[in-house]
């Protein structure tokens, strides 16, 4: 097998698709293993060039493929669809054949331009993917006299008009300003809501406390007041009723395994009972109803007992709690009224107790959303991207790379002198964004937004002079950024945006994307390099360069056209890899690239991001981010799991953080010491690495590595 890796992610889909006890997850993984299946036979006939900026023979780079994990297509275009109903029924009224063609004929007549000139002024359209924008754009420059451009775009995708949709979904116009960020829109979060199913621990418990529970109360009671050998007729009569209700319980409730165990009390009371009834009632079934009466009355006494009775009215007021299911319904319907592609502007209405209004019969009036309800509420706040990261809304670094594509949109759309064509150049940028990365060989870079037909031909409308508002946008989403985050390396989505928004304001830099470990070709680009000399002249001299040990002044000399396994540079680094075996090597290599440049940090100081707290106060919060991830690899004990390993390396890469904060700041080594207490041998070593940076300033000393050996 040329590709295992696609061949394995093939065979996993396959194995949650027969084993997975969730029928949802079974579903899921019979369409991983579908579009596994779809890539595989596509790069066994030829139709997919696995490692190719175009990889999906006959269609040209800029179709947007269906990319699966690991950045392998499928052969697939993700325009590549049906005609939708909304779609057909639009050309049956205008008496056109039902083909892509058609379809984009109708837009293009005066009565299309039309439409498209009101979609567009309202912005009254869905842009899922990058080409349902190409004719909205195409019209919108029409509009605004660049015919040759726009001429120009319609003329490349033409030919595959028969093939794409290539034109934009009609919507409600929109409500919320362009900079609005929210994570999931309220018809997501919705959909999120009417997906939830009962746990099964909790519907477990429900069970038992609404079925089980009396039942066995019940039973109990029988036998705590038959006390004679001889049962009368009314004892019989009892006996028989409960023994029926026992059988119809067992056929209700399916999830509690415990009352049908014969060794648990309820068994071995039923099956007492039907002794007495076949008159099979000795000594030796009342003895062990005796002990099963004596464990219950010591356990919680018997059910006429004041303690129990307590219990039970506290049992009952549980088991009356409605489900998280059936209240997530309730939230959803709320949700139905927002504008379905936006975000939620009042979480806290939305996640108000349920109303007379709104009650159901399994969620009654005055029930608070449980948390798990109101988390996903949350998921779809909307705000400015400052609102929601003090508010608590973004809690990673990830999470902020998803929302930032919304500020650089809005951002993108204030360069062109028409707000219309803005707006529809926006959301195809956050259409792009969305688009998945592909797996790339011989340092080929990914496709990029500026490339699309239709934004090449936009730029006749753009603003000559670069946009001083963007360049401060991308100072102020690093600085937010770093002031959130200040121990994580940020995510490659993150350093895209960036880079967008820095060179749509003329700041040209040298941000580098992270390399994983197990797809990385052996070499580095020039950008890296250019990146390291970067570094270097800000960092010569410098705590940072004497604790790793750097030559910046060797990286100076490093020729910066060169690149490859061969080059210079890669060969400086490769020295982090000795020593190790296996993918180790390979992490190795890529940290002490990532030592060299400081993987962004050092571009962003040189392209004017200053945190609102200072330098200082992010070195030591990014110390105390180390010290809580060594915790973490030491709850792990001495294993080598993979866990214990990411978390190991991730206090290597804040540490190295707070080592370059510190000597941005030129502060003590002292100052790295954590303010939060920390158990008795993470303050250990972190005495040892406070201890180890300050000899560095007169001595080599071993520096903290992810990819190394360090002793907790």
């Amino acid at each position: 097998m040329e590709y295992p890796y696609a061949f394995n992610q093939f065979r996993l889909a396959l194995h949650t698709a027969a084993t997975s006890p969730d029928p949802d997850e079974r579903t899921r993984g019979a369409r991983r293993a579908m579009r596994w299946a779809r890539a595989l036979a596509a790069i066994a006939r030829g139709k997919v060039r696995v490692g190719s900026r175009s990889p999906v023979k006959g269609l040209p780079v800029w179709v947007t493929p269906e990319v699966l994990r690991g950045g392998f297509a499928t052969g697939r275009a993700l325009a590549e669809v049906p005609l939708s109903e909304e779609e057909t029924r639009r050309l049956e009224r205008l008496g056109l054949p039902a083909t892509r063609e058609a379809l984009l004929v109708s837009w293009l007549t005066d009565e299309g331009m039309a439409e498209l000139g009101a979609m567009l002024d309202e912005r009254a359209y869905i842009v899922e993917i990058p080409e349902d924008g190409a004719v909205l754009l195409a019209a919108a420059l029409l509009r605004a006299g660049h015919e040759h451009a726009a001429l120009t775009a319609l003329s490349e995708i033409s030919p595959l008009a028969g093939r794409l949709r290539l034109t934009p979904t009609p919507a409600p116009p929109a409500s919320h300003a362009p900079e609005t960020c929210f994570r999931r829109s309220a018809a997501q979060v919705s959909d999120s809501l009417r997906r939830m199913r009962p746990s099964t621990a909790v519907e477990a418990q429900r069970e038992a406390l609404g079925l089980w529970l009396p039942l066995t109360d019940q039973v109990v009671s029988f036998w705590s007041t038959r006390h004679s050998t001889a049962w009368s007729a009314e004892d019989v009569a009892e006996a028989r009723r409960l023994l029926a209700a026992y059988e119809d319980a067992c056929l209700q409730g399916t999830l509690c395994r415990k009352y049908r165990h014969p060794k648990e009390n309820l068994p071995i009371l039923v099956s007492a009972l039907r002794a007495g009834v076949t008159g099979e009632l000795d000594e030796a079934w009342r003895r062990r109803v005796a002990h099963v009466l004596g464990c219950v009355q010591a356990k919680r006494g018997l059910p006429g007992d004041e303690a129990a009775q307590a219990l039970r009215r506290e049992q009952r007021r549980v088991a009356g709690r409605a489900s998280h299911s059936d209240v997530a319904r309730v939230a959803a319907r709320r949700l139905d009224d927002l504008p379905p592609r936006e975000g939620i502007d009042d979480v806290e209405n939305a996640t108000r107790p349920i109303s007379p209004q709104e009650a159901t019969e399994g969620a009654a009036a005055g029930t608070p959303l449980p948390a798990a309800v109101r988390r996903r509420i949350e998921m779809g706040r909307a705000g400015s991207l400052p609102q929601l990261v003090e508010q608590g809304a973004v809690p990673s670094a990830e999470v902020l790379a998803e929302l930032v594509p919304q500020v650089t949109a809005a951002r993108l759309a204030a360069g062109y002198e028409d707000p219309a064509l803005g707006a529809a150049v926006a959301a195809t940028y956050a259409a792009f964004r969305r688009r998945r990365t592909l797996l790339l060989l011989d340092y080929a870079s990914q496709f990029r937004f500026e490339e699309l037909p239709w934004i090449q031909a936009a730029d006749a409308a753009r603003r000559s002079s670069p946009s001083r508002d963007a360049a401060e946008v991308g100072r102020q989403v690093a600085a937010t950024a770093l002031e959130a985050f200040p121990g994580t390396i940020l995510p490659n989505a993150l350093i895209s945006e960036l880079r967008t928004l820095w060179d749509a304001g003329g700041i040209r830099t040298t941000l580098t994307e992270e390399l994983a470990a197990d797809i990385f070709m052996g070499g580095f680009s020039t950008r890296f390099v250019a990146s390291a000399q970067e570094a270097a002249r800000l960092l010569r001299g410098t705590l940072y360069e004497r604790y790793y040990g750097l030559d910046y002044d060797a990286v100076l000399t490093l020729p910066v056209t060169h690149a490859g396994p061969d080059s210079a540079f890669t060969t400086m680094c490769s020295a982090g890899g000795s020593g190790l075996s296996g993918t180790a090597v390979t992490g190795a290599i890529i940290e002490r690239q990532q030592i060299l440049t400081t993987h962004n940090l050092a571009a962003m100081v040189i392209a004017g991001v200053e945190p609102a707290s200072g330098w200082a106060e992010l070195a030591v919060r990014a110390s105390e981010r180390t010290a809580t991830l060594l915790g973490r690899a030491r709850a792990h004990g001495e294993s080598r799991s993979y866990a214990r390993l990411r978390s190991m390396k991730n206090a290597a890469y804040a540490w190295r953080q707070a080592v370059f904060f510190l000597s941005i700041a030129d502060g003590a080594s002292q100052d790295l010491r954590p303010r939060t207490t920390f158990p008795a041998r993470v303050e250990e070593s972190m005495s040892r690495l406070v201890a180890d940076l300050d000899r560095s300033r007169s001595t080599p000393v071993r520096p903290f590595l992810g990819w190394g050996t360090w002793d907790v």
